[in-house]
C-alpha cells in the first residue's frame, strides 16, 4: 500500500536529513485552496489500514495469485510505459512517503473565463529519509537533463526547485504508451497526438525539498506560500477560513486521512462557463440554459464537503458532511431533507435480508417540491406531467382525480428489503426476492387509484390488466409480468402484486414476501432487527432515528459475487462504473488485463474477512451527513 501511494504521489509530480516536525497540512497551504485530501500521518495510516479487515484480507495468503497478478500487471501495463517515456526509476520512491501526505488544488487565475486552471500542490514529508529523498531527486534531475528534455531551475526563498515542461505532445506520447490498443495509428492520428510542438500549451510542473519535505507544483506562487510557512513565516491559509475551521474540528478528527472540499468556487467557474451555453443539448427545447438549470437544482446552497476515513480493527468508516444550512435549500437538496424517525428494521423485517433500506419523507411535500422545482425548470415539461396526472384513469372514473387519491395519501416511510429465495443455506445462490413497502395514511384509497390508473404503471402494457383476488383476507392487485427463473433456475410464470395492510402498501413479485409482512413472520422466524451487533452499528452511522438507513449482508453478498466473477472474463455483477474504468486500465479480456478474477480463492477461504455494511444518512439544520460502517467480522476478533 505503501508503494501505491507513494507512486501517485510521483505521478502526480512528473504530469504536473530529519527536519522539524511540519506543519498540519491546513497550515501550509494557501487560503484558496478549494480541495485538500490528506493523510495526516502516513505510518499510522498505513498501520491502521493493514490492521482493518480489508487489510488483512488483501494480505491473506489466499489471495497471494490474484494480488500478485495485480501486481505485475499494473507495473507492466501501466508504470513501465510510465517509466520508459518519462524517464525515471519508481522503484526509487519506495518507502519515502512517512508522515504527511497531501494533494491540493488552489484557485489562483482559474474563473471559468480565461483558458487557466486550478494550481495544484503536493506534499510529502519523508521524515528521516530526507536524505534518500534528495539523492532520488538529484538521480531524476540529471535523468532529464541527459535525456534532453525541457528541465529548468528556478529558486524560491533559497529553495533549489527543478521545473519540467511538459506539453499536450507528451501526456499524448504517455497516453499512447499506457494504452496502445485505445491509440489511433492512422497517419492522421498519429499527427494530432504527436503534433508540432511550436504553438502547442506547455505546462511547467515545479518541484523541490524543504528539509524532509518534498514539495511540487505548478505555480512557483503556490510553492512560495508554501515555504513562507514552513520556515514560520506570516500569511494566510486554509486552516484560517472559518467554513474549514468548523468542518476540521468536527468533521476531520481522528481521521486516517480526509478530504475537504470548497464547492462555492466550482459552482461560480462552472455558472461561469454554463453562461456560454446556447442550449443544453438535444433536449434544448424542453430544459433551460445550464446555468439556469444548476441555480433551480440548488447547486449553489452547497457550501462544502468534510469526508473522512478510519480504519482499524474495530471496523472501516467512512463519514461524510455536507455543509448545506436549511433556510437556504432549494431545489434537489432540499428533497434531501429527510425526517428524523425510526430507520431501523421494523420486526417483520427477517434475519436472512441480504439488504434492507429505509427512508423516512414526508411524501405529499416531496411531491410539491419535484412539482415545483419541474415547474421552474421546464414550464413545458411540467404542463405535460400534469396533463397526464389530470387525465389519468378518467376512462374509467369522470370524478377520479390521481393527486387527491394516491400522492395526498402518501406517508412519511419508504422500505425496501432483498433476500434469496429457497433455502436459508449460505451457498444458497437461488432466485431473490424483495418487498416494497410505501408508507400510507390511506393505503386502501392508494390500492383503488392505482387500480384505476394502472395505465400509467411502468410495469403496465396494453394488454395487460390488474387481476383482482383475496389473499389472506385482504384485497390483493396483480399484474402479469415477462416469465423469470425460479430458485431451482426453472422458467415461471411472474406476476406484480400489491397489497394494503397496516399502513402500507406492499409490493412484490413474491406471495411469500407479502404473506411474511401480513403475518408478521412466519415459524421459526427471527427478525433483521435482533442482528447481532446491528444497534452499535446504526449508532455509528446516525442513530436509530438517522432518518435514512441501510444494511447490506456483506459476507452473504460477496459470496454470490464471488461465485460470478470467478468465472473467466466475467465482469463485476452490476457495476457498470467500475466496469467502464477497468476497461480502460486493462486489455480487452478480464485475464489478461489488471483484474483477473479467475484467480481468486473460493469464498470459504476468506469468508472470515467478511460480516455487514450499514448506512446512515441524515438531515441536520447546518447541512447532511452520510456515514459507512463496515462491521469487524467476529471471526478477527482476537
Amino acid at each position: 500500500m505503501r508503494r501505491c501511494v507513494c507512486l501517485f504521489g510521483l505521478f502526480l509530480m512528473c504530469l504536473a536529513g530529519t527536519g522539524a516536525a511540519v506543519p498540519a497540512a491546513e497550515q501550509l497551504i494557501p487560503a484558496d485552496t478549494f480541495l485538500l485530501l490528506s493523510v495526516p500521518d502516513w505510518d499510522r495510516a498505513a498501520g491502521e489500514l493493514a490492521a482493518s479487515a480489508y487489510g488483512r484480507l488483501w494480505a491473506d495468503p489466499a489471495m497471494k495469485p490474484f494480488r500478485e497478478h495485480f501486481e505485475r500487471s499494473f507495473t507492466n501495463k501501466i508504470l513501465g510505459p510510465l517509466e520508459k517515456e518519462l524517464g525515471i526509476k519508481l522503484a526509487d520512491f519506495n518507502g519515502l512517503p512517512h508522515g504527511q501526505m497531501t494533494f491540493a488544488l488552489t484557485k489562483g487565475r482559474w474563473d471559468g473565463k480565461s483558458a487557466e486552471n486550478p494550481g495544484w500542490l503536493l506534499l510529502m514529508d519523508a521524515r528521516e529519509k530526507g536524505d534518500q529523498l534528495k539523492a532520488v531527486l538529484a538521480d531524476l534531475k540529471k535523468r532529464w537533463v541527459e535525456s534532453k528534455k525541457h528541465v529548468g531551475a528556478a529558486k524560491v526563498r533559497d529553495v533549489e526547485l527543478t521545473s519540467l515542461a511538459i506539453g499536450k505532445a507528451d501526456l499524448d506520447k504517455v497516453l499512447r504508451a499506457m494504452w496502445p490498443d485505445e491509440a489511433d495509428d492512422s497517419d492522421e492520428g498519429r499527427k494530432k497526438s504527436e503534433g508540432g510542438r511550436t504553438g502547442q500549451t506547455t505546462n511547467e510542473v515545479y518541484f523541490g525539498q524543504a528539509g524532509s519535505m518534498l514539495i511540487a507544483g505548478s505555480s512557483t506562487n503556490d510553492i512560495e506560500r508554501v515555504l513562507v510557512k514552513l520556515n514560520g513565516g506570516t500569511g494566510q491559509v486554509l486552516g484560517d477560513q472559518a467554513a474549514f475551521q468548523a468542518d476540521r474540528s468536527i468533521h476531520l478528527a481522528g481521521s486516517t486521512g480526509f478530504l475537504w472540499i470548497n464547492a462555492q468556487p466550482i459552482h461560480q467557474v462552472l455558472m461561469q462557463r454554463f453562461s456560454k451555453d446556447t442550449n443544453v443539448g438535444e433536449f434544448n427545447l424542453l430544459l433551460p440554459r445550464g446555468d439556469k438549470l444548476m441555480s433551480e437544482l440548488g447547486a449553489a446552497d452547497l457550501k462544502t464537503v468534510a469526508a473522512k476515513l478510519v480504519a482499524g480493527e474495530l471496523g472501516t468508516e467512512v463519514n461524510a458532511f455536507f455543509s448545506v444550512p436549511e433556510p437556504t435549500r432549494h431545489g434537489l437538496l432540499k428533497l434531501l431533507s429527510v425526517e428524523r424517525k425510526d430507520s431501523m428494521p421494523p420486526g417483520f423485517i427477517p434475519s436472512d435480508a441480504l439488504k434492507f433500506t429505509r427512508v423516512r419523507l414526508d411524501g405529499p411535500k416531496t411531491w410539491e417540491i419535484l412539482e415545483s422545482l419541474l415547474s421552474k425548470i421546464s414550464p413545458d415539461l411540467a404542463g405535460v406531467v400534469q396533463l397526464g396526472l389530470a387525465s389519468a384513469g378518467k376512462d374509467k372514473d369522470p370524478n377520479f382525480d390521481l393527486k387527491a387519491s394516491l400522492v395526498r395519501n402518501l406517508g412519511n416511510d419508504l422500505m425496501w428489503f432483498e433476500s434469496r429465495a429457497g433455502s436459508n443455506n449460505a451457498s444458497n445462490t437461488g432466485a431473490m426476492r424483495s418487498l416494497l413497502l410505501i408508507g400510507s395514511t390511506n393505503a386502501e384509497l392508494m390500492l383503488r387509484a392505482i387500480k384505476t390508473s394502472s395505465s400509467l404503471l411502468p410495469l403496465a402494457s396494453l394488454e395487460a390488466t390488474f387481476r383482482e383476488q383475496e389473499f389472506l383476507g385482504h384485497k390483493l392487485l396483480s399484474l402479469p409480468l415477462a416469465e423469470g427463473e425460479d430458485a431451482d433456475g426453472k422458467q415461471q410464470k411472474r406476476e406484480f402484486n400489491i397489497v394494503a395492510h397496516g399502513g402500507y402498501l406492499a409490493m412484490s413479485s413474491d406471495l411469500s414476501s407479502l404473506e411474511q409482512f401480513i403475518r408478521g413472520g412466519t415459524t421459526n422466524f427471527t427478525s433483521l432487527r435482533a442482528h447481532p451487533g446491528l444497534a452499535e452499528a446504526a449508532a455509528r452511522v446516525g442513530g436509530t432515528n438517522v432518518g435514512y438507513f441501510r444494511f447490506e449482508n456483506q459476507a452473504a453478498l460477496m459470496r454470490t459475487m464471488m461465485d460470478e466473477i470467478r468465472v473467466e472474463n466475467q465482469p463485476l455483477p452490476g457495476s457498470f462504473i467500475v466496469n467502464q474504468l477497468a476497461n480502460q486500465l486493462a486489455a480487452k479480456t478480464v485475464t489478461d488485463g489488471l483484474l483477473n478474477f479467475a484467480l481468486l480463492p473460493p469464498f470459504d477461504q476468506i469468508a472470515r474477512y467478511f460480516h455487514f455494511v450499514a448506512y446512515g444518512f441524515g438531515s441536520q439544520p447546518d447541512g447532511f451527513t452520510w456515514r459507512l460502517f463496515s462491521a469487524p467480522p467476529p471471526q478477527l476478533k482476537k
